[in-house]
């Protein structure tokens, strides 16, 4: 969740920060998911270095990484979700200019998708 707010610098941070939800929210969660097209061992590398566990699919020409099955299985659910929301063309195509305009975009079609 986002809410308004400035850095501990005192900078604007176009108004929105992170923050914690719930006491069961995790700061850092323990495996990060997404689908081949996330793959790159750059960005793989990224999120190690963040203290999370990359659960993405490996390349075909590569060795496959361990995780545990559950891990897997919302793997396939964070991949269906993708697939829906990129039918809102603004999404697929990413239109918006802004890391806020898009953020605004994603946030409506995801809602818009849960009232289905």
């Amino acid at each position: 969740m986002l809410s308004p707010s400035a850095s501990p610098r005192g900078r604007p941070t176009n108004g929105l920060t992170p923050f914690r939800s719930s006491p069961r929210c995790r700061a850092v969660p323990e495996w990060a998911v997404g689908d081949r097209g996330c793959s790159s061992h750059g960005f793989r590398e990224h999120i190690s270095t963040t203290g999370v566990r990359p659960a993405l699919p490996t390349k075909r020409n590569e060795e496959q990484l361990a995780c545990p099955d559950w891990v897997d299985n919302n793997r396939n659910i964070v991949e269906r979700r993708w697939v829906r929301l990129k039918e809102w063309r603004a999404l697929a195509t990413r239109d918006e200019k802004t890391a806020v305009s898009f953020t605004g975009v994603l946030c409506l079609a995801a809602t818009l998708d849960w009232l289905k």
